[in-house]
């Protein structure tokens, strides 16, 4: 399905785990006894399906800066972040 692109990015699957999208939502008490949940920041619905998050690929995916072989390029440094951010965007073609 993102065949190409999960091989420029060094993605092994296009499911949740490595989504953009993939946030967490909680009951809005307070921290302490505050409950969260994943969610999809991208389509509301997902997070009250019980197979949520997802484990095979969708469709919907977005790639994840932070699921990407880029990260490997940040050594501390202010710059190096950027490098890695920077490459990241050009593989991704956007």
């Amino acid at each position: 399905m993102h065949t190409e692109l999960k091989e420029k990015l060094g993605i092994g699957c296009a499911n949740c785990s490595t989504c953009m999208h993939l946030g967490s939502d909680d009951c809005g008490g307070e921290p302490e006894y505050s409950i969260s949940w994943p969610a999809c920041n991208k389509f509301d619905r997902y997070q009250y399906l019980k197979p949520f998050p997802f484990k095979t690929e969708q469709k919907c995916w977005e790639p994840n800066f932070w699921a990407s072989k880029f990260t490997e390029m940040i050594n501390g440094s202010d710059e190096s972040v950027e490098a890695a951010i920077d490459a990241f965007v050009i593989a991704r073609g956007k």
